[in-house]
């Protein structure tokens, strides 16, 4: 998905990437859509619990609101380096492709 972006991603070449056969993904996955549901609530749920574990003490608004941004950002980097993902790729992935809602094709 990261190569081509989502509305690129089959369920066939996401089953390929897990390496298990298609059958298998539709027995757990009713659709695309449930498959990246899943995937993207799995990574809220573990980035909730960074964030809770960052910021369980009290703290004023305003050192808050100092601090989140550099922490998010710090965040985005580990998980690019560890998925060795560039924010291009991450951009990609949720973008639609030219003229997918009928739109201006761009420059």
């Amino acid at each position: 998905m990261i190569a081509e972006g989502v509305y690129h991603a089959t369920t066939r070449r996401i089953a390929e990437a897990a390496s298990v056969n298609v059958a298998t993904l539709h027995y757990h996955f009713a659709n695309k859509e449930e498959i990246l549901f899943s995937v993207l609530e799995g990574m809220a749920s573990s980035y909730r619990v960074t964030l809770k574990s960052r910021f369980a003490k009290p703290q004023k608004l305003k050192d808050r609101i100092r601090d989140l941004p550099p922490f998010i950002f710090s965040e985005i980097e580990s998980a690019r380096r560890a998925d060795g993902a560039s924010g291009d790729d991450a951009l990609r992935v949720a973008h639609p492709p030219r003229g997918a809602y009928g739109g201006r094709q761009g420059p």
